[in-house]
């Protein structure tokens, strides 16, 4: 598991803890749904803007998601600060 898709799932975790559907992230952070649909699922990363504006939508602190992802990423490939992504 690589951070993207880790990110993807504290992501996830956190909009359905609050009870917030997809869409209404997407309309709110002003990204699309599909768009949206596509980092839940760990297919694409973002930016740190986007991540930002994901956070504080869902009433989080961005570093507050990203150690939520960091944490899942390791209990499932402890390896993953050596993912290749990451050098890029």
């Amino acid at each position: 598991m690589n951070i993207s898709q880790a990110f993807g799932r504290a992501l996830k975790a956190k909009r359905a803890e609050i009870g917030m559907s997809q869409e209404q992230l997407a309309d709110e952070a002003g990204v699309a749904r599909s768009f949206l649909s596509k980092v839940e699922n760990g297919k694409i990363g973002v930016t740190l803007i986007t991540m930002t504006k994901l956070s504080l939508v869902l009433g989080s602190d961005p570093s507050q998601l990203l150690a939520h992802a960091e944490a899942i990423a390791s209990k499932h490939a402890p390896e993953w600060r050596n993912d290749s992504q990451l050098s890029s």
